[in-house]
């Protein structure tokens, strides 16, 4: 009998370790999906900010934005995050979402000359996307539209 508990206890953990297995690749391969966010005009590619050092520099020293590419930065929790233009070199459009990734506002065409100003929504966030700018508008976003990430 005791054989049979061990078996069992046996099998439950492989079945656990099985489900974690299948649950990490999904989420490994939404990660590396090579287009990340789906607009009307096309794919963009999100490269990632989610630490502090990451969301501190975003775009900042860059020379350029290619088409097609963006940032998104990911914040540890829901708030009024607020954006400037620190050590920027071309303007972008900032796209605040909250926790459910819809849209809850947008400052398009922000220009490197803006710097100290702060940008901020009126509403918490938790992500928020910056793409080239003009490509808010190109998009058609508006608040309150839901983005797919």
């Amino acid at each position: 009998m005791k054989g049979g508990k061990t078996f069992n206890k046996v099998l439950i953990i492989l079945s656990l370790l099985s489900i974690f297995v299948i649950a990490g690749g999904v989420v490994a391969w939404s990660l590396n999906d090579p287009c990340p966010l789906r607009l009307k005009q096309g794919c963009f590619k999100l490269e990632t900010a989610a630490t502090p050092e990451s969301r501190a520099k975003g775009l900042g020293g860059r020379d350029q934005l290619p088409p097609g590419n963006g940032m998104l930065f990911i914040h540890p929790s829901p708030g009024k995050h607020c954006f400037w233009m620190k050590d920027m070199r071309f303007a972008v459009d900032m796209i605040w979402l909250d926790a459910n990734k819809k849209i809850v506002m947008i400052k398009p065409n922000a220009q490197p000359d803006t710097y100290p100003q702060s940008f901020c929504p009126d509403q918490d966030s938790l992500y928020v996307i910056e793409l080239p700018a003009g490509a808010a508008e190109q998009n058609q976003l508006t608040v309150g539209n839901t983005l797919m990430l």
